[in-house]
């Protein structure tokens, strides 16, 4: 009976651990994603300031499949929509199989920065 008690606890313990490493693993990915996006967008928003005939163009977009070695970490969309004449708004979204986080950073084109953020995600 001392036995199958020990053994019941420590088969618990490892299903608790387990479950707090897919946790954190989880929480991880979607602060990577995040942190993905708003980089993008702070990127663009620099090239834009560098070279504002970017938003001459109708909506831009681009994509890329991001890697950690030969892992893939997720695809990243970058979209520059020139709604207003002193807005622009750029869109950046970081996409996995099962998570999907959007960043939207407002970039007035008067002062060359971004002014707002805005954020979505789905699962």
């Amino acid at each position: 009976f001392i036995l199958m008690a020990i053994l019941s606890s420590v088969a618990f313990s490892i299903a608790a651990q387990t479950k707090k490493n897919e946790v954190w693993q989880m929480e991880h990915k979607h602060r990577q994603m995040t942190i993905l996006a708003r980089s993008a967008v702070i990127a663009a928003a620099e090239a834009l300031s560098n070279d504002s005939s970017m938003l001459d163009a109708s909506d831009t977009t681009a994509s890329i499949e991001i890697k950690d070695g030969s892992d893939k970490v997720a695809d990243l969309t970058l979209v520059i929509s020139n709604d207003s004449a002193s807005t622009a708004k750029i869109y950046a979204t970081a996409k996995t199989k099962k998570k999907k986080v959007t960043i939207i950073g407002m970039y007035s084109t008067g002062s060359r920065t971004i002014t707002g953020w805005e954020r979505t995600e789905d699962d």
